[in-house]
């Protein structure tokens, strides 16, 4: 979640509402899609190491259908 944040700039709202899905692409080339401030949607790119923290993360199943929520996680989201 503080990759997300730090390497990619997004607002910790941005970083609530991320969703699986929302990673694009392909090696070299990934992308996230982003609903930011005046729910206006922007693509930004990210490494192939982010994408692949991003994948693990879900195959591993340790959230169903968020990136990390504070609905999934029971806590404010951030930290951990």
């Amino acid at each position: 979640m503080i990759r997300l944040a730090g390497e990619p700039g997004l607002r910790r709202g941005e970083v609530a509402r991320c969703h699986r899905d929302d990673l694009i692409g392909e090696p070299g080339r990934y992308s996230l899609r982003v609903l930011g401030k005046g729910n206006k949607l922007r693509v930004v790119p990210i490494t192939d190491a982010l994408a692949a923290a991003i994948m693990e993360h879900c195959a591993a199943g340790r959230v169903a259908s968020r990136i990390r929520c504070k609905s999934a996680c029971g806590g404010s989201g951030f930290g951990e």
